[in-house]
């Protein structure tokens, strides 16, 4: 009982790992550089028309400075989570490892 226990969770672990082995070797982001372009280009678009037509007043650019961190923190993000194990936020590669070596031995 105990053996068909331990054999059927190290085969669900083998298939664990290497459903996530995948992961490991992602080299390239899944968001295309030409659609973050285009974004950036897009809200550089906005915010300069918006300068350039709005009256100039405090009100104007704290409303100006406030969007536009929070744009580019929007931005950030987005990119960054792409990215699983690197970056600025990412997830810690160890455990999978730990796994990967205990089921090797």
């Amino acid at each position: 009982m105990h053996i068909a226990a331990r054999t059927q969770a190290i085969q669900t672990v083998v298939e664990i790992a290497q459903l996530y082995a995948p992961l490991f070797a992602k080299a390239s982001l899944a968001i295309s550089r030409i659609l973050v372009n285009i974004v950036v280009s897009w809200l550089v678009f906005i915010f300069l028309i918006f300068g350039l037509l709005a009256p100039v007043n405090g009100a104007v650019i704290l409303e100006l400075i406030v969007a536009a961190i929070a744009v580019s923190t929007a931005l950030f993000l987005v990119l960054e989570f792409d990215r699983e194990f690197g970056g600025v936020i990412g997830i810690s590669g160890e455990p999978m490892r730990d796994v990967l070596k205990h089921i090797e031995h």
